[in-house]
């Protein structure tokens, strides 16, 4: 009974000191399928970035409701994006596992069981990666955040940490799967999604890490020229020399994949007069820019 009572006191001292913003840095992950990472601690300044389900952030301090993170799988500074977020969409970080399970179609449910008769746990977009520490036939277990039981998702749907990246074909592919998808500044998922938002995502499901954001993609790689450019090579834009404001996907026949006002969708590039160059970041040695408040 004794140490029922201290469990409980200890419990209610953590959840204070989180709450009331005296808590050292800890990490937390995601519970919810996307959330927004605002600038300011408010709804309505700028939405610099998302997570995703199980993403894992470093919460600062928290107040009034939001926590100022750092987004530990998101480059900007050297210890991840700052922002702020709703503290009711974070909670404890899902359990460990050998291996980790990366979504790689727009969408896929999460279900209960290893069947598609299931209940659905949870919806999660393209790049959500979870602990996963077991496949039983055509799905794979993975662990979920405030969750002991965790779920299944069909194999079909996922990659596995440590498979080869891929070709630049098939980061394309990966980016075509959300061809039709709504234009949102700072979105990162098949719900809105924004042009190095893109980029970014349609790499990381093949297990390259890029910069989130276009002006420091454009500092990482190898550049290469317009008569250079190969399927997935990163191409930007920009009207001042110098200056990058859009980044899309290089595809094939003077085509790239692009997310615009119009949305995710297929252009050419010979219109653009504001092409700026290309970078190749597959087969070569990446490296961090400078971080960049």
């Amino acid at each position: 009974m004794r140490l029922n009572r201290l469990a409980a006191a200890f419990a209610c001292v953590f959840l204070l000191l989180i709450r009331g913003g005296a808590a050292a840095p800890a990490d937390w992950s995601v519970t919810v399928p996307v959330a927004s990472v605002f600038r300011e601690p408010s709804a309505q300044s700028e939405r610099v970035t998302q997570v995703l389900f199980g993403e894992p952030v470093r919460v600062i301090k928290s107040s009034g409701g939001w926590a100022q993170v750092k987004v530990l799988d998101q480059y900007r500074l050297a210890d991840g994006y700052p922002g702020y977020v709703l503290l009711s969409a974070l909670g404890h970080p899902s359990s460990t596992a050998p291996s980790t399970a990366v979504v790689r179609t727009a969408r896929a449910s999460i279900h209960a069981e290893a069947r598609s008769d299931s209940p659905v746990l949870c919806a999660v977009f393209m790049g959500t990666s979870l602990p996963c520490d077991a496949t039983s036939g055509d799905w794979v277990r993975v662990a979920l955040p405030n969750r002991a039981e965790g779920g299944y998702l069909a194999s079909s749907e996922v990659s596995v940490a440590g498979a080869h990246p891929g070709t630049g074909e098939e980061v394309v592919r990966t980016a075509l799967q959300l061809r039709g998808t709504r234009y949102l500044w700072g979105g990162l998922s098949a719900s809105g999604i924004d042009c190095s938002g893109l980029t970014f995502e349609s790499y990381r499901v093949h297990g390259v890490t890029l910069p989130r954001d276009a002006d420091q993609q454009f500092q990482t790689g190898l550049a290469v020229s317009r008569s250079q450019l190969q399927a997935g090579d990163l191409v930007f834009f920009g009207k001042v020399p110098g200056r990058v404001t859009h980044v899309g996907l290089y595809w094939k026949d003077g085509t790239f994949v692009e997310a615009a006002a119009h949305g995710v969708t297929v252009s050419p590039l010979t219109r653009r007069a504001d092409f700026q160059g290309g970078r190749r970041v597959l087969g070569v040695k990446l490296h961090m820019p400078a971080p960049s408040p």
